[in-house]
């Protein structure tokens, strides 16, 4: 028995040093989200956290926005942010857009693009900004993004 303790005693300090070594990795959803990011910023996307306007009354929890800088400088554009409703109304743009801080800045080619685009139902909001234009999704379900991608490139290219 006694010959047996000191491998005992190994054994539980290994596994004492190496337990919260690997509960440090990151979880399967973790890796994903990761993954979408990385895959987003190859196609020349900046993501990051946002915040909306306390106006508002939304906290945009586990909403990231995906940017994609304008190729020439657009440096008279205001900022302007376009969330989704739940519900269609007339003051919307394009029935379910609502925008802030009002519909009378909004560049004329937004509300067409609107119009004609299919925009995927996790995109909560979108708009335009000096830096680029871009879109605050979900993550939810990483086929999206491609489709994000596309969105934001057709955004630049009006």
């Amino acid at each position: 028995m006694q010959s047996w303790l000191p491998i005992l005693f190994v054994i539980f300090a290994i596994a004492m040093a190496v337990g919260p070594v690997m509960l440090m990795q990151p979880t399967a959803q973790q890796r994903r989200l990761a993954s979408v990011r990385a895959r987003a910023a190859k196609a020349g996307l900046s993501v990051g956290s946002t915040v909306w306007p306390e106006k508002l009354q939304q906290k945009p929890i586990g909403i990231m926005r995906y940017t994609k800088p304008w190729k020439r400088s657009t440096p008279s554009l205001p900022y302007t942010l376009l969330f989704r409703k739940n519900y269609p109304h007339d003051m919307h743009v394009a029935g379910i857009w609502e925008a802030h801080p009002s519909g009378k800045n909004l560049p004329p080619w937004l509300g067409e693009f609107l119009s004609s685009e299919t925009i995927p139902p996790s995109v909560k909001a979108l708009g335009v900004a000096p830096e680029g234009a871009f879109i605050d999704w979900d993550e939810l379900k990483e086929a999206e993004l491609e489709a994000i991608i596309s969105l934001l490139q057709t955004m630049v290219d009006s």
